[in-house]
């Protein structure tokens, strides 16, 4: 449905906004003219207006008809009726989106190979014909996914981060051992590498490099990853995949004024040969066999597994799959390939005879042909005008704001405006927070400057409605409810971060240390007239860490991880204020792959008294998260333990048209018991229940979540009114 298509699932594959775009922008001009988009958008600035409703008012074509006349259109180029010849070796799953990728041969016969699902994060399976077994899980791999094995050793590539500047990061080398299990990073972990290939003899690593003005090179490396030999390529080719490393010579796909071409490089000379007639169309993932070189291509609408004779140049198809045929294998005399059907992929096998011979020919692309773009190549279009470089004014278009996100980290419930300059060496952040434990107020706003290391920042917030709920003043020394007129305050900082990007593998992981200087002004008269205005200097320091498993699409929480924040403010006079929090999680695997279980041990120290029994000037805004179904009390020491449960219940793909999509229901059971100590007597809080919640998409555009929460006070102090209920709202953002 369109409502689906816009809002994505969580159930079925569903085509980004860019397909969908695609498709509907191209069938709109088809029918409409090329000129249509123009005077659409047009109006909808000078109007003020939804594109949805500009398209209807010119066309008579809203959002919703132009999709289902899109897809009517597209039925026409598929068969109603489409059964996959070939016998499965490997079957979809209906009910968990699965995919499968390049194939490769191990020497034991068996069939190890990339595999992703819903439910599942990447990883690489051994199927020796009747079991499969799962290897190791890689971290992030190129878009372009690719390994390559020989002799029991697998080879990729990685992102990894640069230590400390958060945009810059490195494709390197890893390498496992299959028969140990141990993976390791091979040589200088700052490179820029794709494409890494085996050499015939398994001694040598042939691979792409790509420079910082995205020239690429051919590298030659030895087996401990130290360069051998390189050849830099002329600018304007690109190498799209490496099919075979011969001591010297390189066998690649080059690609060139918007054809594919395979091709032989003489590293040593530069030297290139032509293995086989140029494309039009993407040569993708080639593997050779014998005299003959095997990959997928595009012949008429459908990408097929297409076979090269190197002899006689003959190209043959070798599969007539519904859909799309790609990543081939060849084992004995018969193909593997994989096949995309729909609602996901399937590994099939078919004897190794072709269907017909072709000749390279231009793919029909829906609407292109009618269209008259089809032939006509922009690359000699573009300009070669050479512009006048100067350095770029920091300033320029200063702090534009690029985003908003909602700030939900209990007690605290808020929104944030994010700002940038164009290259992000000035970031802001305008804030609003609500702290529900003293139902305060909070307008702040900060400044980072990000060009240096560590980061520094200026910043300053203005609190309303200040309630410490410790003690009334004038601070006596009886502890009790503050119930009295609240205050205002103001904050005014500065400070340093010291980001540390640790992400590695299939774990993302952060560690952060920050330190700010403040001033602070609290309005104690607007309490009581008898009061003094408090004004003093305070230091703070933060450590945040956390080190996750990376999530798969259907999983709520990652089944491992640990994040901990450690916060501690305190005044220069210590005798004015002080305040120690430490919050964490740890993440654990529930019964099932999309199940979780949480642990959160929390603590705070805030000690009403000083050294000499005298109390606390002040009192810090309280971001200690309450127990569930509580108010949090004033205590010197707070612990909290919290124990959750996650689980998804229904993935309804349904909703209101234009109003919301409903995506996925799922419950999470707790329990939560918290443990206070006061000079006047200790209190406990105990309570268990469930929360549903639901993923939604609000307008076709923005995710949200709305939760609803039952609990059961245990304790005996909620004896008259155990049972309580709550409406979660989680914040949506784009």
């Amino acid at each position: 449905s369109f409502e689906k298509m816009r809002s994505g699932s969580f159930k079925d594959p569903v085509p980004s906004h860019y397909v969908l775009g695609y498709h509907m922008t191209s069938y709109m001009e088809m029918v409409k003219g090329t000129l249509a988009w123009d005077k659409i958008t047009n109006r909808s600035i000078k109007k003020y207006g939804l594109i949805s409703r500009s398209a209807k008012k010119l066309y008579g074509l809203n959002n919703r008809e132009l999709y289902a006349a899109t897809i009517s259109h597209l039925d026409d180029y598929f068969e109603e009726d489409i059964h996959p010849k070939d016998s499965a070796l490997l079957n979809l799953e209906p009910k968990n989106f699965t995919q499968y990728e390049l194939p490769k041969l191990a020497k034991d016969g068996s069939m190890i190979y990339l595999k992703n699902t819903y439910k599942n994060i990447p990883a690489y399976y051994r199927f020796n014909g009747k079991e499969e077994e799962k290897i190791f899980e890689p971290g992030i791999l190129h878009s372009e996914h690719w390994f390559d094995l020989h002799d029991g050793k697998l080879i990729w590539t990685e992102f990894i981060p640069n230590l400390i500047w958060e945009n810059e990061d490195y494709s390197s080398l890893k390498i496992l051992d299959i028969e140990s299990g141990k993976a390791s990073y091979l040589g200088n972990k700052k490179n820029k590498f794709f494409y890494p290939k085996w050499d015939v003899n398994g001694d040598k690593i042939g691979l792409i490099e790509l420079g910082e003005n995205t020239q690429q090179s051919l590298v030659l490396l030895d087996k401990n990853a130290s360069e051998i030999k390189r050849l830099e390529l002329d600018p304007g080719i690109f190498i799209s995949a490496i099919v075979k490393v011969d001591g010297s010579k390189f066998w690649v796909v080059k690609n060139i004024d918007e054809q594919s071409q395979l091709v032989e490089y003489g590293i040593n000379t530069g030297e290139i040969r032509s293995l086989g007639p140029p494309f039009n169309a993407i040569i993708r993932h080639p593997v050779i066999h014998g005299s003959s070189i095997y990959f997928s291509t595009t012949v008429g609408i459908r990408e097929q597994i297409v076979r090269l004779n190197l002899e006689d140049q003959e190209l043959e198809v070798m599969t007539d799959a519904p859909f799309r045929a790609i990543d081939p294998l060849v084992k004995d005399d018969e193909l593997i390939y994989i096949s995309y059907e729909g609602i996901g992929y399937t590994i099939r096998k078919k004897a190794l005879i072709p269907i017909e011979n072709i000749l390279p020919q231009e793919p029909i692309i829906a609407f292109y042909d009618s269209l008259g773009r089809g032939k006509k190549s922009i690359i000699n279009d573009v300009p070669t005008t050479q512009h006048i470089t100067s350095p770029f004014k920091k300033s320029k278009e200063f702090l534009q704001i690029h985003s908003w996100v909602p700030q939900v980290i209990p007690p605290n419930f808020g929104i944030s405006l994010l700002l940038a300059n164009k290259m992000g060496t000035f970031q802001g952040e305008l804030t609003y927070v609500y702290n529900s434990n003293e139902g305060a107020s909070q307008f702040s706003g900060r400044l980072n400057y990000a060009q240096i290391y560590p980061k520094l920042f200026v910043g300053a917030s203005h609190t309303l409605n200040r309630n410490a709920n410790k003690v009334e003043p004038p601070f006596d020394q009886v502890p009790g409810f503050f119930s009295g007129r609240p205050w205002s305050e103001t904050d005014v900082n500065t400070g340093a971060i010291l980001p540390f990007y640790l992400n590695r593998g299939k774990w993302s992981r952060f560690l952060s240390f920050e330190a700010s200087g403040h001033y602070l002004m609290a309005n104690l008269n607007e309490y009581s007239n008898t009061l003094s205005n408090l004004s003093f200097p305070y230091l703070k320091g933060r450590l945040i860490f956390y080190n996750l498993k990376r999530r798969s699409k259907r999983q709520i929480n990652t089944r491992w991880g640990q994040s901990v924040l450690f916060d501690y403010s305190q005044s220069t006079d210590p005798s004015i204020a002080s305040q120690f929090y430490f919050l964490s999680t740890f993440y654990f695997p529930g019964l099932f792959k999309t199940h979780s279980f949480l642990l959160a041990p929390f603590y705070k120290y805030e000690p009403f008294s000083y050294t000499d029994n005298t109390n606390y000037q002040y009192f810090f805004l309280d971001a200690y998260p309450s127990n569930y179904g509580y108010d949090r009390p004033a205590a010197e020491n707070s612990y909290r333990i919290l124990a959750k449960y996650t689980m998804p219940l229904w993935y309804p793909d349904i909703g209101v048209t234009g109003l919301a999509f409903f995506k996925r229901l799922y419950a999470s059971a707790f329990y939560d018991y918290s443990y206070y100590t006061r000079p006047d007597g200790n209190i406990e809080q105990n309570t268990i229940g469930l929360d549903l919640n639901i993923d939604m998409v609000l307008l076709r555009v923005y995710p949200f979540q709305l939760g609803f929460r039952g609990f059961y006070r245990l304790d005996n102090a909620a004896a008259n009114d155990p049972f309580g209920f709550e409406i979660l709202f989680y914040g949506f953002s784009f």
